[in-house]
């Protein structure tokens, strides 16, 4: 999974029920503790900013790069995805 962390955040922010999403966050949890790294700790973050933008806007479709747009700005750096 961590190995190409860009293609993992792009299928993450598509998860738009509940299951699907528990099903993302249950991938991150088992990342082996030693493959954890800031950088995943971020693109965690930036996964549930997505959602969060998702939600927000749940009455009408938001622009796909307007929405990756806030959230990759929401962060105080861009992650290395490599």
């Amino acid at each position: 999974m961590w190995e190409a962390p860009w293609p993992f955040f792009v299928v993450a922010c598509e998860a738009e029920a509940e299951p699907q999403r528990r099903n993302v966050l249950q991938l991150i949890s088992e990342l082996p503790v030693e493959r954890r790294s800031s950088n995943s700790g971020w693109v965690q973050r930036m996964i549930a900013a997505a959602w969060n933008q998702d939600d927000l806007h749940a009455d009408r479709s938001l622009d796909y790069v307007t929405k990756i747009s806030a959230v990759v700005s929401s962060c105080p750096f861009v992650p290395p995805f490599a």
